[in-house]
């Protein structure tokens, strides 16, 4: 599980207003209306995406995606992490501040 980007196994976040998403088939494609870049994700990852849009942590989507998948709850939760960060860094997603008293 690398974290390098600060990435909370809680954090929450938000889709880029410049990003529109398709699904087809198991696949999901995503759109950089700014950048004019295409971006896909296999069955999993579009399975995180949809979890982490509707404001899901990373630490829920993991122990959602154990079950459903039946793996281990540690390598999900890397997983997911790690694609939240690449997301982050390409501009796709939004890190959502915490609320006061939350």
């Amino acid at each position: 599980m690398s974290n390098l980007g600060g990435v909370s196994p809680q954090a929450h976040v938000v889709v880029a207003p410049h990003v529109r998403c398709r699904r087809f088939d198991t696949d999901l494609v995503m759109v950089d209306l700014e950048g004019g870049e295409y971006f896909a994700l296999d069955q999993v990852g579009a399975r995180m995406w949809e979890l982490l849009v509707v404001g899901e942590s990373p630490a829920r989507i993991a122990v959602i995606l154990t079950a459903e998948y039946e793996a281990n709850e540690r390598d999900v939760l890397g997983d997911c992490i790690d694609l939240t960060e690449q997301l982050l860094k390409r501009g796709l997603l939004v890190l959502q501040q915490p609320q006061p008293g939350s």
